[in-house]
């Protein structure tokens, strides 16, 4: 089987690109691996809920269950959520798509197992990292001196320009996106060494620029590409996110593979094992992704191979057998699925192919950071409530992006409560923070559109247009034009990163906002222009960015708090604002009228 042409797989060598495999199996994992996980996430401001960015510790909790008690090495699970206090405060944690049957990954009757386990560390946010850091160079140490593997999982928000994981914070009570801890491809490498055997596995946004580093010579499984966002599942109605897409893809490998093996026919299972290869094993995980969701080229898994051996067996298969890990699975408590809807990521579903978005029912929050900005207030209490709702109701109606996005999973939730409950009227500092990430994404999105027109692309404007209207279809076609089209797309999309003509977030803002990126690679395509036509485009574009916007952007972002700019943050959304009279803003919108249609 060749390469499919939505995995990315970064050979060192790339005369090994296309190259047929015989067999397909996912990494075994043996008496001789070590495995030391992560998750960054922290609790703070209740970040942990599994309706804002939960859905990260869904995925720590549901490989920590499959590993429990495999008689491996040695195993260490890393962590600054206490599972008990998380119970308490929500409950359970599920995994898989909520169309569908699901399993209880954490919930209290779990708990025992978790303690007597003896393998989780509970550790304070602001010393995760370095924890992480001296853990996983103690044990490829230990691995080296024994001949081991080491396993290493790493679940946490990526980021754009870096490829950093953000691991923990820098306070135990406070956290700020930008400026909070994050691993680094070359921290990483340091604690490693350069004789450790090491597969790395990691579910965050960007990932993809781990496997592309040729001097990062890990074996590497990332669950997005470098420009791309990582994906949950779509919210439940009930449990929120339930974990990573590719985590479940992941999963379903080690399961099919089970299957596949037994149904062998013709071939000695010793002859199976010599057979079993990396590259393989990447595209069985591209086949259980594709039977999972119907937009599964949205993810642009990507691989690499630890000294280039993407011909060779992988392993043979020695002491865990695969049985011990489906039955893991099976003994966790089950969550009944919900109604099939427009959500349904599943292929199967009866309203896959049907045109409408998979992304309709969005959902919204974002982190709660403070802004490291002057907050010198010229506006009542009142009129700041009655403000920033008008700036989310305008978000609002902006097709503002898919709830299950990374960026999206929190700061959507809260939009949503801002809108449809009086929860932050009497919560300034929230509602504050609120405020300033909506004008950071609305002036982001205008900015899209000022670029559109400076060039000359005859296109909507970047809050009329919903980015999931217009590459969900072309995701579900398999017509050889709708996938010409994704690959124009793709390219632009990353020229227009790699230029960084759009401002990344600052402390308080969120998570960087991708939107206006994605819209302006849309407009480029919808115009016909050739690559070079585009690449000159966006040349001038980035001279407009470097010498006249960006000074101006960041003179604008360290200077006074957004309100003192109302006027000028408004504008993008005016029109919205005057169909909302004064007593409509101040009112209550029900929950199924938040957000504009794809």
């Amino acid at each position: 089987m060749a390469d499919p042409p939505s995995l990315n797989f970064y050979p060192k060598d790339t005369g090994l690109r296309g190259i047929e495999f015989a067999a397909r199996c996912p990494p075994d994992v043996i008496p001789r691996t070590r495995i030391v996980a992560v998750c960054g996430i922290t609790n703070i401001d209740d970040r942990a809920s599994p309706t804002e960015d939960g859905w990260f510790l869904s995925d720590f909790w549901m490989f920590n269950h499959l590993f429990r008690n495999a008689p491996v090495a040695n195993q260490i699970w890393l962590t600054c959520c206490n599972p008990r206090l998380l119970v308490e405060q929500y409950g359970r944690y599920a995994h898989g798509n909520p169309c569908q049957e699901r399993r209880i990954v954490l919930e209290e009757q779990l708990l025992v197992a978790i303690q007597e386990a003896g393998t989780l560390r509970i550790v304070e946010p602001r010393i995760l990292l370095e924890r992480f850091l001296k853990t996983v160079e103690d044990e490829c140490k230990e691995a080296v001196k024994n001949g081991q593997e080491v396993l290493l999982l790493v679940f946490g928000h990526g980021d754009g320009d870096t490829y950093g994981v953000t691991i923990g914070s820098n306070s135990n009570t406070e956290f700020k996106e930008v400026s909070a801890p994050r691993l680094r491809v070359n921290r990483l490498k340091v604690a490693v060494g350069s004789k450790a055997r090491c597969t790395l596995l990691m579910t965050s946004c960007y990932s993809g620029g781990w496997a592309m580093k040729p001097d990062l010579n890990f074996t590497v499984i990332t669950a997005a590409g470098s420009t791309v966002e990582s994906q949950s599942w779509n919210a439940s109605l009930t449990r929120g996110f339930s974990g990573s897409i590719v985590a479940s893809a992941i999963r379903d490998a080690i399961f099919a593979t089970e299957v596949e093996n037994e149904g062998a026919v013709g071939m000695a299972h010793e002859e199976l094992v010599e057979t079993e290869t990396y590259a393989e094993m990447g595209c069985l995980i591209h086949d259980c992704l594709k039977e999972n969701d119907r937009f599964h080229d949205k993810h642009e898994i990507s691989f690499a191979a630890q000294d280039d051996k993407w011909t060779m067996a992988w392993r043979k298969r020695t002491g865990i057998p695969l049985a011990f890990f489906k039955g893991k699975w099976e003994e966790l408590s089950v969550l009944p699925a919900q109604p099939d809807g427009y959500s349904n990521r599943d292929p199967s579903s009866s309203l896959a192919n049907s045109g409408s978005s998979a992304s309709d029912s969005l959902r919204l929050s974002e982190t709660r950071v403070g802004s490291t900005t002057s907050r010198t207030l010229t506006k009542t209490a009142p009129q700041i409530y009655s403000m920033v709702r008008a700036l989310a109701a305008g978000y609002a109606q902006s097709s503002p992006g898919a709830d299950n996005l990374s960026s999206n999973t929190a700061f959507h939730t809260k939009v949503r409560l801002l809108l449809t409950s009086e929860k932050y009227r009497d919560q300034m500092d929230d509602l504050l923070t609120l405020g300033y990430t909506l004008s950071y994404r609305l002036e982001s999105m205008a900015m899209a559109t000022s670029y559109k027109d400076f060039v000359g692309l005859s296109y909507p404007d970047c809050a009329s247009c919903g980015i999931e209207a217009w590459t969900d279809p072309l995701y579900e076609s398999n017509e050889r034009e709708a996938k010409e089209k994704l690959s124009r797309y793709r390219e632009a999309r990353d020229m227009i990163h790699a230029a960084k003509i759009f401002s990344a977030a600052s402390d308080g803002q969120g998570y960087t906002y991708l939107k206006p990126r994605d819209y302006l690679a849309i407009a480029f395509v919808e115009s016909g222009r050739t690559k070079r036509e585009v690449e000159q485009a966006i040349g001038a574009l980035k001279e407009l960015h470097t010498a006249i916007l960006a000074p101006k952007v960041e003179a604008v972002r360290r200077g006074r708090w957004f309100l003192d700019k109302a006027g000028q943050i408004l504008k993008p959304v005016k029109k919205t604002l005057r169909s909302l009279s004064p007593r409509k803003r101040g009112s209550v919108i029900p929950s199924d009228q938040v957000f504009s249609s794809y």
